[in-house]
């Protein structure tokens, strides 16, 4: 069995990094573009808060 030591597919290789900074990227964007034409953030506008206020109601966290 040959192996080539220069082939990388696991771990932190350039193109890993690249391919997950570009995913992080589209990520923020989506979330800032969301905010914008929402106005609320990505937890208030999809809902999420409102559920954990409904059954989380005396978290003291959670108050607003």
């Amino acid at each position: 069995m040959v192996v080539d030591e220069e082939m990388v597919s696991f771990g932190f290789t350039p193109d890993n990094e690249i391919t997950n900074g570009r995913s992080a990227m589209m990520g923020f964007t989506f979330l800032l573009i969301f905010e914008l034409l929402t106005g609320k953030g990505f937890l208030k506008g999809t809902g999420f808060l409102d559920f954990l206020y409904q059954y989380l109601p005396d978290f003291p966290i959670l108050k607003y």
